[in-house]
């Protein structure tokens, strides 16, 4: 397969990856709870984020940045995956032709993507009103400069935004029990809490992600068991440079049916959200 062939394969399955998160506009709806809560209202606003110029760091495939763009007045990303930066950069480019064109109404005109080092943003100071880390901190080995920068750009007043994941997510509790790195088996208090509360002094809300009660609920949906096991061999082979074998197939296939609710396939992700401010 050639080199282009390959980057197309590994953009649409993380892209079909993305897709699953459920429900779809998660984060900005918890952002706007947390901001809310933070500020003293009973109740989040509509128009939370509709002066506000964001950043988001570890910006993935976009999956989070498409979920703020018709939001706010502007959104920025940033990531170290120059592939995914690159596809990006070209389906921006591709909807502004289109629009440009008359083709097609977009949202995006306010949406821009670099490569970029969490720990070294080429951004002035006071630039943003709101830094997001969707689910990218725990993947960051200097966590405490890397917070450091995003409050260097965020305005007198602003706020950053840490989605953490923590452990008992269905998807690492599978990858543990293949004997891979789960990744995300972190402990909160040292991977999150320790270095923010170093850097912002404290922690102004944060909300529980999981499987509890109290928690908000998020995950991963499935629409068939066959669209499960085959999104897990594909991101078992590129997540985790790994091959399942038959033993291992028969694994996921059994935590695929445990977590089948009548018609409904869902594993949880489990994590915490935190809200900071200047």
């Amino acid at each position: 397969m050639s080199t282009t062939g390959l980057k197309s394969d590994f953009i649409q399955g993380w892209r079909h990856w993305s897709n699953l998160h459920h429900p779809a506009d998660f984060e900005a709806s918890l952002v706007s709870e947390l901001l809310a809560e933070a500020s003293g209202q009973k109740e989040p606003s509509s128009s939370a984020f509709k002066t506000k110029n964001i950043l988001e760091v570890g910006c993935g495939d976009g999956r989070v940045l498409r979920e703020f763009a018709p939001l706010s007045k502007s959104v920025v990303g940033v990531d170290v995956n120059k592939m995914l930066v690159e596809n990006l950069q070209s389906e921006l480019a591709e909807a502004l032709g289109l629009l440009a064109s008359g083709n097609a109404t977009s949202s995006i005109l306010n949406v821009s993507v670099d490569e970029m080092s969490a720990t070294e943003l080429q951004f002035n100071d006071n630039s943003f009103d709101l830094v997001l880390f969707p689910w990218s901190l725990h993947q960051i080995k200097d966590k405490e400069l890397a917070l450091k920068e995003a409050k260097r750009v965020l305005v007198e007043g602003g706020s950053l935004v840490v989605f953490g994941l923590m452990p008992d997510g269905e998807y690492e509790n599978v990858v543990a029990e293949l004997g891979l790195d789960p990744g995300a088996q972190v402990d909160p208090v040292a991977v999150y809490e320790e270095p923010l509360r170093k850097v912002f002094g404290s922690i102004a809300a944060s909300r529980r992600i999981g499987r509890d009660l109290d928690a908000k609920r998020f995950g991963f949906k499935f629409a068939s068991a066959e669209e499960a096991l085959s999104a897990w061999q594909w991101a078992l082979k590129n997540w985790h440079e790994h091959t399942a074998d038959e033993k291992q197939i028969k694994l996921i296939d059994e935590r695929i049916r445990r977590n089948t609710h009548g018609e409904e396939i869902f594993m949880n992700i489990c994590g915490k959200a935190y809200l900071c401010t200047t």
